[in-house]
């Protein structure tokens, strides 16, 4: 998927590409990246986070904006070696998102000498990462797979007995309950 940032879509693509169309203009422009990318661009810190997919592992990268929208080479200090599958980060302030991948969760907090990290969570998950209610939310992507559910504020996990198994599709607040929906179709509403 794209974003819009300023009257500019950003969207990558998966021969590792970072393009930008801004309206008004006939050419959309490039940069490479360093691997295939199959999330948005997350806008954080005046420029584009993007976490792309190598053959072995992964890469953060964070692509400064220059005034007009263009995208300029991505930042050395802010590049960082990752595991395999990465997940659609989350951004959680203008200068800090959580990523995730099959080595776990990290969040990132943008510095002008790079970034300031914090692992989170060892458990894979390859999917969206969803915010809602304080909490981070997502779904663990193996046979035995079950969901994630941080609070923000403390990063504190919570336990929710629910289906078990493949899935990508984080929980979603559904009043005061959760529903959990699992790749075989198995979905299960649970009040918090």
């Amino acid at each position: 998927p794209a974003i819009v940032v300023n009257g500019t879509a950003y969207v990558g693509d998966e021969a590792s590409n970072v393009w930008a169309w801004s309206i008004g203009n006939a050419n959309a422009t490039s940069v490479p990246a360093a691997g295939r990318i199959r999330h948005a661009p997350l806008p954080l810190a005046g420029g584009l986070l993007v976490h792309a997919q190598q053959d072995a592992g992964s890469v953060v990268e964070w692509y400064p904006l220059a005034s007009n929208g263009t995208l300029t080479t991505p930042s050395a200090v802010h590049r960082l070696p990752r595991g395999n599958a990465p997940g659609m980060p989350v951004a959680l302030s203008t200068h800090g998102a959580v990523i995730a991948d099959s080595s776990g969760l990290l969040h990132l907090a943008w510095t002008p000498e790079g970034w300031d990290t914090t692992p989170l969570d060892t458990r894979s998950v390859n999917g969206p990462l969803r915010v809602e209610a304080g909490l981070l939310l997502g779904s663990e992507n193996h046979a035995e797979g079950g969901f994630l559910v941080l609070d923000v504020a403390s990063w504190n996990a919570r336990s929710i007995h629910g289906p078990l198994g493949f899935g990508t599709a984080p929980p979603v607040h559904c009043g005061d309950a959760l529903l959990l929906v699992k790749d075989e179709g198995t979905m299960v509403v649970l009040g918090e």
